[in-house]
């Protein structure tokens, strides 16, 4: 492979600011669309669990609330199934490709649930979306930190917060509209809408290098910078051609070793692997001795591991949990107003979160913002822990009192949305290193599943033995546990990701020594 002439820097055209950020924008809404889409997945079991387990109920179908916990946590049962497979298949298909192939089946997915008619049907469908899901992630979020400059990453991957949020209120707006069959049907037409958006944006050209296509990637990079001319972008290009020549001789000498001279000239991976021995077998079972030794080496390790404990603290700070049985514990706690128009203020409020997100974070960075957030939802579950346990009924006027509990609520949505839901998937993107990055991705992402699923399945009986106010502590103390943890992460915010990766390299040649 040769790299595509770039003309020396002599008459570089400028073009305006707003034309930069454009492509990029519309690039990273076919993202959003399929985010909105996980969105409206995740808020579907706040809908379907009241609809169902209520004793006046007309529906054909009927859950118990243990029933309910599984139709509720079953997804997280097999979203780690889909990070798995995401992580074998993001580098040979792509993002945009993956990204296209994903929505076939969220298609058939609603559908089932529209036309549902026992349990198990329910079930199937939710694990099945739970799966889709976890194939989501890694792409989605891996395209739109690759297609972005650094000054907008931050931005753009909030936003993609955003659309979650957004999904999740339009569904429950949809089901006050009319019943959850006719909103999952509804549903339905929302992939179909990205699949449109994909065919019109391109693949990263980070990808397009590391398959030995760049002239594609130069093409792809003129495109998301403004459609603008190769000279405009040859910095950034040779920067990219750079860092993936790099990292693929690092990868060629840990496969090579003794015959490295061999192929020092090879340029990707990929041609390396077509220059191996005939009898060498390059089957599943290579590829997944690859991606091990990838995953176990120590400059990724180190990354990984502050992801899972991100993750952790994510999953633990309550929401992810909480959202699921909203509207029941809102009917619960015998709320001035309607459960369901509660929930739709609460993810409101989390929608502000995210707008707020986009604003602040380019100006705060990730970790004050990191810390702020989780600062602010320990006090908000402390809040509600104390007004359960009587501790603020003289401290407050009477009146009021009754709309402490959503007030908390709101709260609570509002600072997890505006700096540890987006900041936490953000760093997955960021820190951990380009050549094993799917299958990291993958791993992390699955560890956070798999504590959602533990999360949601055991809420009721933790109830049952700590009261709600008692599980709110817990999660309170995670929050306040992670204060002390956001030390140890670094600032990525309006830097490019190969000088992330040098700086966690150098830090962990540093901890060697």
């Amino acid at each position: 492979m040769e790299d595509p002439y770039v003309p020396p820097r002599s008459d570089v055209k400028k073009i305006s600011r707003f034309r930069q950020i454009l492509p990029q924008i519309i690039a990273t809404s076919a993202t959003i669309v399929l985010y909105l889409t996980m969105g409206m997945i995740i808020g579907f079991p706040t809908i379907l669990i009241p609809a169902l387990t209520a004793k006046n109920s007309q529906d054909v179908l009927h859950l118990t609330m243990e029933q309910a916990s599984w139709c509720g946590s079953v997804g997280c049962i097999f979203q780690p199934l889909g990070s798995i497979i995401a992580g074998l298949a993001l580098q040979p298909l792509g993002c945009k490709k993956s990204m296209m192939l994903l929505n076939i089946p969220l298609i058939a997915c609603w559908l089932i649930v529209h036309f549902a008619t026992s349990n198990y049907a329910l079930y199937f469908a939710n694990g099945l979306f739970g799966c889709v899901m976890g194939l989501t992630t890694a792409p989605g979020l891996r395209y739109v930190i690759e297609i972005s400059e650094p000054s907008l990453r931050g931005i753009l991957v909030a936003s993609t917060s955003l659309f979650i949020s957004l999904g999740f209120s339009f569904i429950i707006f949809l089901n006050s509209l009319t019943d959850w069959r006719q909103t999952a049907a509804i549903s339905a037409s929302i992939p179909l809408l990205c699949i449109i958006i994909l065919f019109q944006v391109p693949e990263t050209p980070m990808w397009l290098v590391s398959k030995g296509r760049s002239d594609a990637a130069l093409k792809s990079l003129r495109w998301l910078r403004g459609w603008t001319d190769a000279e405009t972008v040859r910095e950034e290009f040779e920067k990219i051609v750079s860092f993936t020549k790099n990292q693929n001789q690092k990868l060629l000498k840990r496969q090579w070793s003794g015959k490295v001279a061999e192929y020092k000239n090879c340029p990707t991976v990929e041609e390396a692997e077509l220059a191996e021995p005939a009898s060498t077998s390059q089957g599943l079972s290579e590829r997944v001795r690859k991606m091990f030794k990838d995953m176990t080496r120590k400059e990724m390790l180190i990354p990984l591991t502050k992801c899972c404990i991100i993750f952790a603290i994510n999953c633990f700070s309550g929401v992810p949990i909480l959202r699921t049985y909203m509207v029941k514990i809102f009917d619960d706690l015998n709320l001035p107003v309607d459960p369901k128009k509660a929930s739709v203020w609460v993810a409101l409020m989390g929608m502000l979160g995210n707008i707020g997100c986009m604003f602040v974070i380019k100006k705060l960075k990730k970790k004050p913002l990191f810390l702020a957030s989780l600062a602010g939802s320990a006090l908000c579950l402390f809040s509600m822990a104390a007004d359960l346990m009587g501790y603020l009924e003289g401290t407050v006027i009477a009146s009021f009192h009754r709309w402490c509990h959503l007030t908390f609520a709101m709260a609570l949505y509002f600072f997890w949305n505006l700096g540890i839901q987006p900041i936490a998937w953000s760093y997955l993107g960021e820190i951990l290193p380009y050549k094993g990055r799917g299958p990291a991705t993958s791993v992390a992402s699955s560890f956070y599943f798999i504590l959602t699923f533990v999360g949601i399945r055991t809420f009721p009986a933790m109830t049952e033995f700590l009261r709600l106010e008692g599980v709110l502590l817990f999660y309170a103390v995670v929050c306040a546990a992670g204060l002390f943890f956001t030390h140890f992460l670094p600032e990525t915010e309006g830097r490019h990701l190969s000088d992330i990766q040098a700086q966690d390299k150098e830090g962990a040649e540093t901890e060697k020594l």
